[in-house]
């Protein structure tokens, strides 16, 4: 396997992942997968993470899968690699980082193109910088569009904004992702550290547990009936609740001053 493939720093409870082959533009394949759900697991059992950044080394966050790892697999119609293996491993990676309990912030340094774009869109909030540009690719290749790209990308933009993107393999703009909701913001490539660096300080400092309740209430909302989500939110409630960060939120209120969360 080879090494380093997903770079990841620990600092100020800030878990950052990078995609790290900036020669293939950050172009997925299995050992990168493999490495990056090593990573999204370790971040959601380290006590002292309190958010995730996803980001990419060089001028790309992930041109996709990389299709020259398929060359010899193409040879075979039925072969597992392409047609079984690497998908699962892609999903089991965007699962992971959906179900998360912790903020994670999609830096969007370049472009999301392919199954980059749906890795984009698994984080929970996305910052690209103006150099950045989204696309779908799948038909270009002939092949259908996975990465939970059919789930979560009509959720975010519309279904028929999907199928443009879709059959038209048009490129989605910064500002046009904005506009649709997609990207929360768009900062000028010379500033972008600077400023995913700022909101990243402000989702570390949220009240962990309760931001993760949140973030998972959001998501089951789609598929449960009312009945069923009031009780997940009672549930919430009940569990973040039993928190340092809620008592310590009461206290700041009370005393009319700026909390300081602890994240448990």
């Amino acid at each position: 396997m080879a090494e380093n493939e997903i770079l990841t720093r620990r600092e100020n409870g800030l878990t950052t992942i990078t995609l790290n082959r900036p020669e293939t533009l950050n172009a997925l394949q299995r050992q990168m997968l493999e490495q990056l759900r090593d990573a999204v697991l370790d971040a959601g059992a380290d006590a002292d993470c309190r958010a995730v950044m996803l980001t990419g080394a060089g001028r790309a966050f992930c041109a996709g899968a990389d299709l020259k790892s398929f060359g010899v697999d193409l040879e075979s119609p039925t072969d597992r690699h392409l047609n079984y293996k690497t998908p699962t491993l892609l999903h089991d990676v965007l699962g992971l980082i959906m179900r998360l309990e912790k903020p994670v912030l999609g830096a969007i340094n370049g472009p999301a193109v392919g199954a980059g774009f749906p890795l984009a869109a698994a984080c929970d909030i996305l910052v690209a910088s103006d150099a950045a540009y989204f696309a779908l690719g799948y038909l270009a290749i002939g092949l259908s569009p996975d990465g939970s790209s059919t789930f979560r990308l009509p959720r975010s933009i519309g279904a028929h904004k999907f199928l443009e993107l879709l059959y038209l393999q048009d490129r989605l703009t910064p500002a046009q992702a904005m506009d649709l909701g997609l990207v929360a913001r768009v900062l000028p490539a010379g500033e972008f550290d600077q400023g995913v660096a700022d909101i990243a300080a402000r989702l570390t400092a949220l009240p962990t547990i309760a931001a993760g309740i949140g973030k998972n209430l959001v998501l089951r909302s789609f598929d449960n009936p009312l009945e069923t989500h009031l009780q997940s939110e009672t549930d919430g409630v009940i569990r973040s609740g039993g928190t340092d960060d809620f008592r310590a939120g009461v206290h700041a209120f009370v005393e009319k001053r700026k909390p300081a969360f602890s994240g448990r």
